[in-house]
């Protein structure tokens, strides 16, 4: 008779084949899709993330979130756009000042203390940079910070910021509902990286130690693969501004669910360049 271990990791396995098959589910119309298509799908596939990390952890008081940080070059433009969207900065430096900003498109779960356009700065210097997703984005590197309200490491990770970021970051996690993140790059298929956010309200979002940080990572592997042919989707519609140019029925697929839902529509097919 199997153990209870061995049921667990039953379960888990199986959540995950199917977790993987409807992400994978959700590519079949992109192409197809409007921008409000690509955030239902980046929405649905954040869903499945989270799932999968909570059956992996098997800790039932943990609640995962996750979310997708989208770069903004540092355009007169964007950072009028954004300005007061910008977090954790001394607000004596212009958004433009940094080599770019990051902002959040996609949540699992909209965390309710977080605006719909938060945005962090990215500095091009390693030692100025903020740790978590600026540090990410910039190093392409995962950070798993395993308690955010240790004082004393969060400390030493803002020791090169001005008090004004340091006592806003650590009011910040004092206040926040999670206790732990990890940061991961997704490679969009240019020079620029999207950084995916995963948060718990319990310690240790990514396992207790490097060996089982490093099996999560390899279940999260597939899903960053297909993240980045969405958010390649993004930027092509935000390049173009509309999937289409010719006139036809468009048929467009529920990204959370992989359901299908069709509407018609007219308009131009543009085939844009992929990068």
């Amino acid at each position: 008779m199997p153990d209870r271990g061995q049921l667990a990791r039953a379960r888990f396995y199986t959540l995950y084949t199917d977790s993987l098959a409807a992400a994978i589910g959700t590519l079949s119309d992109l192409e197809d899709a409007d921008e409000q298509d690509i955030l239902v799908a980046l929405t649905g596939t954040l869903t499945l993330v989270t799932a999968v990390v909570a059956s992996y952890q098997g800790n039932t008081k943990a609640s995962i979130n996750a979310n997708i940080m989208v770069h903004e070059a540092t355009s007169c433009l964007v950072a009028a756009k954004f300005h007061d969207a910008v977090t954790f900065t001394d607000r004596r430096i212009q958004p433009d000042a940094y080599r770019c900003i990051l902002r959040i498109i996609a949540w699992d779960k909209q965390a309710a203390d977080v605006p719909p356009d938060f945005c962090l700065p990215v500095d091009g210097d390693p030692d100025q940079v903020l740790f978590g997703a600026p540090r990410t984005f910039l190093t392409r590197h995962v950070e798993h910070h395993r308690y955010t309200r240790q004082i004393r490491s969060t400390d030493a990770l803002l020791q090169h910021q001005p008090k004004q970021v340091k006592d806003a970051i650590t009011s910040y996690f004092k206040k926040a509902k999670f206790k732990s993140f990890v940061s991961i790059p997704i490679d969009s298929g240019n020079k620029d990286v999207a950084v995916l956010s995963i948060q718990s309200t319990e310690t240790e979002v990514f396992g207790y130690d490097k060996a089982e940080e490093q099996d999560m990572l390899q279940c999260v592997v597939p899903f960053r693969a297909i993240l980045a042919y969405i958010l390649r989707e993004y930027e092509r519609v935000q390049r173009t501004g509309a999937p289409y140019v010719e006139q036809e029925t468009g048929t467009t697929r529920n990204g959370q669910t992989g359901a299908i839902s069709r509407r018609t529509r007219t308009s131009t097919r543009v085939h844009g360049n992929r990068d």
